[in-house]
């Protein structure tokens, strides 16, 4: 088990998401965090776990060619 946070780009939010068994676990939680602040769950691009960190953007157009200046948010493990 693992704890992990959340943390939005715009405004610098960051807040505990919880304890999980593992990062997959935490990456569905965080999507629907997201969800439910307005986002679309269906437009969302996830990016691949590195280094115990996840990059999640709004959309295709935002993480075409990316390396995090445009993501939404970053899941990180603690």
């Amino acid at each position: 088990m693992s704890k992990y946070t959340i943390n939005f780009v715009d405004g610098g939010e960051c807040f505990d998401l919880g304890t999980f068994s593992n990062d997959t676990e935490a990456a569905i939680h965080a999507e629907l965090v997201i969800e439910r602040r307005g986002y679309d769950a269906n437009e969302l691009v996830t990016g691949e776990w590195e280094q115990g960190r996840l990059l999640i953007w709004e959309n295709e157009a935002d993480a075409a060619n990316d390396a995090g200046a445009k993501a939404l948010c970053s899941v990180e493990r603690c």
